[in-house]
């Protein structure tokens, strides 16, 4: 199965190195997408057991409604299918993932956008379904690398098939 320890004792090391090293990295890029008051709203560690199948699709948040944005004059004249990124995403893995492994997560490119968003959730019990949104990207990284995304963005943590578990260490920026 997988863990979700949110929070738990991430200010003592090893783990506070993570965050403190590579926040100088990728807070900038952070600051540009949602602001400059982008603050780290919790953190956490998913570790994967081996064994554990892969997980279906899903976002961690629905998007704020479109009425929002406008009610606070935030949108900018975007075009109406475009709203803005609310929260970030950051993954650090503490192991090196790789595909056929331990399954590193896929991702679903522009299913953080409303219309494939709905077709996505419209299928969300069927495990690996992309409908709407297209291939997969499977992303493999090193220990210590940085993947950041949009928090609506559909995603899956693949097969762990190793015999070790997968620790991953996330943030998430508002």
């Amino acid at each position: 199965g997988r863990v979700d320890l949110r929070g738990y004792q991430l200010d003592e090391e090893p783990f506070a190195a993570v965050g403190e090293v590579g926040g100088r990295a990728w807070l900038p890029l952070v600051r540009r997408v949602l602001g400059g008051d982008a603050r780290l709203l919790w953190s956490g560690l998913v570790v994967t057991e081996p064994g554990t199948a892969a997980q279906r699709f899903h976002a961690d948040a629905p998007p704020v409604p479109r009425a929002v944005w406008e009610e606070h004059g935030l949108l900018g004249g975007l075009p109406r299918a475009t709203l803005p990124a609310h929260c970030l995403t950051v993954f650090v893995p503490l192991v090196d993932l790789r595909r056929g492994l331990n399954g590193p997560t896929a991702f679903l490119p522009g299913s953080h956008h409303g219309a494939t968003a709905a077709a996505m959730a419209a299928e969300a019990d069927e495990a690996g379904s992309s409908a709407g949104a297209g291939a997969a990207a499977h992303l493999e990284a090193d220990a210590g690398d940085a993947i950041l995304f949009d928090y609506r963005l559909f995603h899956a943590g693949g097969a762990n098939c190793s015999a070790v578990r997968r620790p991953i260490q996330y943030f998430v920026y508002a």
